[in-house]
């Protein structure tokens, strides 16, 4: 018997083997807790993430769910992690050497922040920062990188990509400056995309643009995607399913058509 999609214990999605059984997943979440001294931030947080799905993370502000994904790279300060979270073929991200965890970042798993300005590099152009990963994790020499970070630029839809290579960032759109940012995590052609809220500080356009730009890429590059977001239009028209946090805990998931036409929690439906 199947599980209710409001059990944070049954985070695997649907499918599976010959005999269905649930096939490993690329990501699984198990007890996460996440403390800065005294306050606990999050707490028991269980979900997965298959190979290629989009997975919505949602809550209102001060619900930990950018905290929650800085926890899994481990960029969350001085928080106290506990629990485990298991990358296919990597192992517990919580607990490996932050020698493999250097591998991780920026490699298997790569994040889109929500403010560019903030993530970039205003001393170096935006084609050198994608050069620079390039050259780092796919061992590319100068030439190559430089000429891939133009070739990610145009991927992303930036115009005159090899003229905005040679910009900083403070002369790009704020369009341009996220999808900049997209391009610069797709370098190393990661297995998994943080996307913590990336069409925030955006306009309706661009937000609709952004949107399906990451659609586009994740149909065709087959890489996974957390989404973190509080905007339930966004998740509508790009999630798989829907992961609902509050007060840093995980109170309803489960596929998103289930979730908008009958969600369990009040919470959720408030």
């Amino acid at each position: 018997m199947s599980r209710p999609v409001t059990d944070p214990s049954a985070p695997l999605p649907p499918g599976g083997g010959e005999h269905g059984d649930a096939p490993e997943p690329l990501l699984q979440v198990k007890d996460l807790g996440v403390r800065f001294g005294a306050k606990q931030v999050v707490r028991g947080l269980n979900f997965a993430i298959a190979a290629g799905e989009k997975l919505a993370l949602v809550g209102e502000s001060g619900s930990g769910k950018t905290i929650t994904a800085l926890s899994l790279l481990r960029l969350a300060g001085a928080a106290a992690c506990t629990g485990q979270a298991l990358l296919q073929g990597r192992g517990d991200l919580l607990a490996m050497p932050e020698r493999e965890m250097q591998g991780v970042r920026g490699g298997d798993i790569a994040m889109v922040f929500q403010e560019p300005m903030s993530a970039l590099n205003p001393l170096m152009t935006i084609g050198r920062q994608i050069a620079e990963i390039l050259c780092l994790k796919k061992s590319l020499s100068a030439a190559q990188g430089a000429q891939t970070a133009i070739e990610l630029l145009a991927q992303t839809g930036i115009a005159e990509p090899a003229r905005r290579a040679n910009s900083f960032a403070h002369q790009l759109s704020g369009g341009q400056r996220q999808r900049a940012m997209i391009a610069m995590a797709l370098a190393s052609a990661p297995r998994l995309l943080l996307a913590d809220e990336p069409t925030t500080a955006l306009d309706v356009t661009l937000r609709g643009q952004i949107l399906e730009l990451l659609s586009n890429l994740q149909r065709q590059t087959g890489m996974a995607v957390l989404l973190i977001t509080h905007d339930l239009n966004l998740v509508r028209r790009f999630a798989d399913r829907v992961a609902v946090m509050e007060q840093g805990a995980l109170v309803e998931q489960g596929p998103v058509d289930a979730i908008f036409r009958a969600p369990q929690q009040t919470y959720t439906r408030r």
